[in-house]
């Protein structure tokens, strides 16, 4: 009993202690930019020109290189399944890793193009690089379609490899199929990872915020980037939670 009250002073206390360095970090912080907001705002408009000027060329070759690279890791995958004598498990988990990290990649080079999408369309309300911008546009829209047809590529590789498994990538309903098609194992998988992120983004979110809190204190960048991120932080909370409360409620109705 002594113990368990003992470990919960222990966590008031590294509590206390944590909130008391946050804060001052962050009075140190804010002390440290004091004065300098024409320095960083020029900066940071400096390198925001430089990418923007970078971003029809930036697009072009993560989109060729990251598109070459997954088309490249299911051309492998493919040749060894092709190999795969049906019977070594070890084998084809190998081949089933390696499909896994051609479709993550898939996914980091459409994010890192979103983000780039953003500079071309911010170099077109400028008017500036007008031509090159829509030039990036039209690379992206296409190099895009190829990177779903890869992604559907790749899904159409793991259903060969595991007949069990249903869905196509390009139904709307795929994630539901093919969850449904999942064995218990690799639902917890699923389930695991999905907390896992759920985990992280929780404490990525107030740290952002913070982040853009302070950036509208010290260099008048608007709310409107912390309301974005109030509303998802507010949609992925309520999201967990509601659904939550709807398996609890199942539970307790199958008792």
């Amino acid at each position: 009993m002594k113990k368990k009250k003992k470990h919960k002073e222990n966590v008031v206390l590294r509590f206390i202690i944590t909130m008391l360095i946050c804060g001052l970090l962050g009075g140190l912080t804010g002390v440290f930019f004091m004065g300098q907001d024409h320095l960083i705002i020029s900066t940071a408009s400096d390198l925001q020109n430089m990418i923007a000027d970078l971003s029809p060329y930036m697009i072009t070759v993560f989109e060729v290189l990251g598109l070459g690279y997954t088309i490249f890791l299911y051309w492998s995958a493919k040749q060894k399944f092709l190999r795969w004598d049906q019977e070594d498990e070890d084998f084809i988990e190998d081949v089933e890793h390696q499909i896994e990290k051609g479709m993550m990649m898939t996914d980091i080079v459409q994010i890192i193009c979103f983000l780039l999408l953003a500079f071309l369309l911010w170099n077109l309300k400028e008017n500036r690089r007008v031509s090159e911008a829509l030039i990036g546009c039209l690379i992206f829209l296409v190099l895009m379609v190829g990177m779903v047809f890869v992604q559907r590529a790749y899904i159409e590789l793991l259903r060969k490899i595991n007949p069990e498994k249903r869905g196509d990538a390009l139904d709307i309903h795929f994630q539901k199929k093919w969850i449904e098609s999942c064995d218990e194992l690799e639902k917890m998988q699923i389930y695991e990872s999905c907390y896992h992120s759920f985990q992280t983004m929780q404490k990525c979110f107030p740290i952002a915020m913070g982040i853009f809190m302070f950036a509208e204190i010290y260099f008048n960048m608007g709310v409107f980037p912390i309301v974005i991120l109030g509303i998802l932080w507010l949609i992925q909370t309520i999201t967990y939670k509601n659904y939550a409360m709807k398996l609890s409620r199942r539970k307790g109705n199958k008792k």
